[in-house]
């Protein structure tokens, strides 16, 4: 059970720096200002850039974390360990609701995509849902407190 209130911390922490770069991407979006010889467009990029790589590894995090809760609270280990499959176990038992366990999945999904952020309209998709993603992440990592 040490283990797992050790990952809570840590995914408590990705959690933190998630919403620190979606914050930090309102607030560049917001001013118009460049930044000495960086030109507003480029701060706000890497801002962008910088909430994708958060919301990566919060994701990867997450995935794990539920499949360790799996098996330290409900002793279930399922056979294939992939993230759809831990999701699909966790709606299974009741531990994420249908709706959840669909928008986890599109997370998981979403997540993949990440390889192929230089395309410029793949990163802003997935820019433009980072605040709901934010939202799920809380409420299941609250939830699945140790």
């Amino acid at each position: 059970m040490e283990k797992l209130k050790f990952r809570y911390e840590t995914i408590k922490k990705a959690e933190k720096t998630f919403q620190k770069a979606l914050d930090d991407l309102h607030l560049a979006q917001k001013q118009s200002q460049p930044y000495g010889s960086i030109s507003h467009e480029d701060i706000v990029q890497s801002m962008e850039d910088s909430l994708i790589q958060r919301f990566e590894y919060s994701i990867d995090l997450l995935w794990k974390y539920i499949k360790e809760y799996l098996e330290f609270v409900h002793k279930i280990v399922p056979e294939v360990r992939s993230p759809k499959t831990i999701i699909r176990e966790s709606v299974k038992i009741g531990l994420l609701s249908e709706t959840e366990g669909s928008n986890a999945i599109d997370m998981i999904e979403s997540r993949n995509l990440t390889s192929h952020i230089y395309r410029k309209e793949i990163a802003l998709m997935l820019v433009s849902k980072m605040p709901e993603f934010l939202e799920l992440f809380k409420q299941i990592v609250d939830r699945l407190k140790p």
